[in-house]
């Protein structure tokens, strides 16, 4: 064990010692004794105020850095000691008990803390007593309260600070964020999810929203706008929907690297609103998901991109026998001098047919019409046959 070889003087219960009021109205103590004899009370009050900081000092340096302080004369040896007890003692953390409520946290200091102690990068340890389920404060020692952030620089969300777990705050004030205001920045929480910025560069950890995970999808039935944290989101129209309605998607800025997808369920068409599209269904400020599309798209801080999706070079509709969306029909007339075809009403069709006649007439079939086939001549051989399909796709 280390020993310490300073040791304070006239530190008994009968010591000979002029008392601290005394000591503190003397005049030598400013100009120091000049010629003659001093009080033996005066030398012994002089001599245990010196002594005893020089004993407490030495036995805290024994004490941390483990080497005993030795009264040989030197100081070397003394003062590197006593840079390790510093150094050894400021490793010890002081872990302060929450004293607040889930969402709202508190802590006391000893000795407490003052306004202006509150100065940034100031570090407080808290175990935390209660789960968080969003949007969190920390006030100490009944001082002003303060948000948390995470090291995104936004607001908790939930379950970052988890109870019974050692919560790491730090004290900042950072430009743009909390209108300027001071915040509490939860630098780790054990066991607690971590919030982080959006990434730069490729070795940087990435957002929940970043990523091909979809944290859930969204039913989106009639116009809807979707707000900044609904990212990393699928939205999908419900079953039986008629779709004909417009999502506007949150602002670009400062959400590069966020993704939100997209699936059109629905029997009509969606429409997709933001500042700027660069996507295989179009540019420009709204872009048109046909049915049974889908859609990822990418943000970059300026526009959306997309990065996958199905039907982008078309609608992605499958054949089906029955009327609606992905109806299929055959096209035939029999031979004679003169035919129609005719397209089932309702809806955009695509089609396709062949005339074994030289000729005919009408130029396009719309929906619910007919195109008129003649022969080459009146009088002539007329149409020996016409046949083709058709496809109804909107």
């Amino acid at each position: 064990m280390a020993k310490n070889d300073f040791k304070a003087f006239a530190t008994g219960d009968d010591a000979n010692v002029l008392s601290q009021q005394d000591y503190e109205a003397l005049v030598a103590r400013s100009s120091g004794f000049q010629s003659g004899i001093a009080q033996s009370a005066q030398m012994n009050k002089v001599l245990r105020q010196s002594s005893i900081m020089a004993a407490a000092l030495a036995q805290f340096t024994a004490d941390y850095s483990g080497q005993s302080s030795i009264d040989d004369g030197t100081i070397a040896a003394l003062e590197a000691n006593v840079v390790a007890a510093i150094r050894n003692a400021t490793k010890a953390s002081i872990l302060l008990v929450d004293r607040g409520v889930a969402n709202s946290y508190a802590a006391a200091n000893t000795p407490p803390l003052v306004a202006g102690q509150l100065t940034n990068g100031l570090i407080q340890r808290v175990i935390i007593a209660h789960t968080n389920t969003g949007a969190s404060t920390y006030a100490p020692d009944g001082l002003i309260s303060s948000p948390i952030y995470g090291l995104g620089l936004q607001p908790l969300q939930g379950s970052e600070l988890r109870s019974n777990s050692i919560a790491v705050l730090m004290r900042a004030t950072v430009a743009g964020v909390n209108n300027g205001n001071p915040i509490w920045v939860l630098v780790e929480c054990v066991g607690g999810p971590q919030q982080v910025s959006a990434p730069m560069h490729s070795q940087h950890a990435a957002q929940f929203a970043n990523i091909g995970n979809f944290q859930g999808l969204v039913t989106v039935s009639s116009n809807y706008t979707i707000p900044s944290s609904g990212f990393g989101i699928i939205y999908q129209p419900p079953t039986g929907s008629a779709g004909g309605f417009t999502i506007t998607l949150p602002s670009t800025v400062g959400n590069q690297g966020k993704t939100l997808a997209f699936f059109n369920s629905s029997d009509g068409s969606i429409t997709l609103n933001a500042v700027n599209f660069n996507t295989s269904y179009g540019t420009g400020t709204s872009i048109v998901l046909p049915p049974q599309s889908t859609a990822h798209l990418v943000c970059d801080g300026l526009s959306y991109n997309g990065i996958g999706g199905a039907a982008g070079a078309g609608s992605g509709v499958r054949p089906q026998p029955t009327s609606g969306v992905g109806q299929w029909c055959d096209l035939l007339i029999l031979a004679g001098p003169i035919g129609y075809i005719s397209l089932p009403p309702g809806g955009t069709w695509a089609y396709f047919y062949f005339n074994q006649s030289a000729s005919q007439g009408g130029g396009g079939i719309a929906a619910g019409a007919t195109m008129l086939l003649r022969g080459s001549a009146a009088g002539g051989p007329g149409i020996s046959q016409a046949s083709g399909f058709c496809w109804r796709i909107a």
